[in-house]
């Protein structure tokens, strides 16, 4: 396991809101997986479906994202300490804004879905084992507090896993990756969130580049997302513990 390493009050108070985070009326949801997996696509339908719930949906922006987009870029993998600091202002920045979010949701005492682009723990999938330990030590988190901030991880299997063909960078001014550095940070990523409870991965079908299979895909991951949710509209709050499980396709 990690430790802390951080003060003790420090930490307690971030142990509170992340309490919060996971209240009856307040479910949070990381969508992650790796480059042009449908993310944003999924996240807009997310959204649409649980407006039309009537249920109140927050979202925190993909942080590597806004930061590049005003003027913060990624250091590199290889960039030592220059990256340490920009994982670490990710992580802290990304815990803030969710415990904001959280605080704001909380007052309006409604059923309310908090759906992140990207989670803290993706910020693993970018660092040696000693540097993550280090972004750990330095916001007052170990691994496990962390993934007890979330109810719910989808993970979308890269397009340059099995629909390389509709592998793209056009469309996020942060990605760079190949396909095959694509297809190495999904399974980074994969492993960074694999001890979550409820961890889901939809991998792409045959043909699900195109209209028809990326809509089975998307279809297949709110479906599984709207089983956590639609159980508490009817104030059946009751939640079980699950496993990760493979929704679509095969591996």
């Amino acid at each position: 396991g990690t430790s802390p390493g951080s003060p003790r009050e420090s930490h307690h108070h971030t142990h509170i809101l992340s309490s919060k985070m996971q209240s009856e009326k307040i479910i949070t949801i990381v969508l992650t997986g790796g480059p042009c997996s449908g993310k944003t696509t999924m996240l807009n339908r997310l959204i649409d479906d649980m407006r039309a719930l009537d249920v109140d949906v927050y979202t925190i922006p993909e942080i590597p994202v806004l930061l590049s987009e005003n003027g913060a870029t990624f250091p590199g993998i290889h960039a030592a300490d220059e990256l340490l600091v920009y994982e670490t202002a990710i992580a802290r920045m990304q815990i803030q804004m969710e415990n904001e979010f959280s605080a704001i949701a909380q007052s309006k005492n409604r059923l309310s879905v908090i759906v992140c682009n990207r989670g803290a723990l993706d910020i693993a999938a970018y660092l040696s084992p000693e540097q993550w330990e280090t972004v750990l030590r330095s916001c007052g988190q170990t691994k496990e507090s962390l993934l007890d901030r979330y109810d719910s991880v989808m993970h979308l299997v890269t397009a340059a896993d099995g629909a390389e063909k509709f592998y793209t960078l056009a469309n996020n001014v942060a990605r760079k990756e190949s396909p095959e550095l694509a297809r190495e940070m999904d399974g980074k990523t994969l492993a960074a969130w694999r001890s979550h409870p409820r961890h889901y991965i939809v991998r792409n079908e045959a043909g699900s580049g195109a209209k028809g299979g990326f809509e089975q895909k998307v279809r297949t991951a709110l479906d599984m997302l709207e089983s956590r949710i639609r159980p508490r509209l009817n104030l059946g709050f009751g939640v079980s513990r699950g496993e990760m499980h493979v929704v679509s396709g095969h591996k």
